[in-house]
């Protein structure tokens, strides 16, 4: 999630997770929300592929990564970070990222621009469904953490804007 109630969101769903885990005594899968919608897209990539998945992030920023398929897996080329929606195509160029996927590229469309001649995979908004594929993945490679030790990716320590942030914002 993002926005004001992220931060608090985060806790409270990885609490609820690990209070489960912990009362089943079952593992956990942690699942990069990033990694799994470049996931959705392995059976369309070639091997060496770049891919960069960019989420909206509120606040007018992305959550970004780059990742490299390779043998059947996506490799961090980078960790998922916060950047404005016009600078997704630099981030791509300077990574080498051919194929991009996210709704940022829907939301921020007119701001990021046309993004030829990389490819644009999908602009839908992450949920459940896109998650439980990498999910199964990692379970049947016993990519499991105990309930105890689970925590959430913290990509943005700032979760809202202040009222002269809000203002100054609009005035651009």
């Amino acid at each position: 999630g993002s926005g004001p109630g992220a931060f608090t969101g985060l806790r409270v769903a990885c609490g609820l997770a690990q209070g489960l885990g912990w009362a089943l005594n079952i593992p956990l899968i942690p699942v990069n929300t990033l990694l799994a919608l470049a996931y959705i897209h392995h059976e369309t990539l070639e091997e060496g592929s770049r891919l960069l998945a960019a989420i909206d992030a509120r606040m007018h920023e992305c959550y970004c990564a780059v990742f490299r398929y390779e043998n059947h897996e996506f490799k961090e080329v980078t960790a998922p970070a916060l950047c404005k929606p016009s600078e997704l195509l630099a981030i791509a160029d300077d990574n080498g990222a051919e194929f991009l996927c996210g709704n940022a590229f829907r939301i921020y469309a007119d701001e990021i621009g046309d993004p030829a001649p990389k490819k644009l995979l999908s602009t839908d908004d992450v949920n459940a469904q896109m998650i439980v594929p990498l999910a199964r993945k990692y379970f049947e490679e016993n990519k499991t953490v105990d309930a105890a030790e689970a925590s959430p990716l913290y990509v943005r320590d700032h979760v809202a804007l202040t009222i002269e942030e809000r203002k100054a914002e609009k005035s651009r």
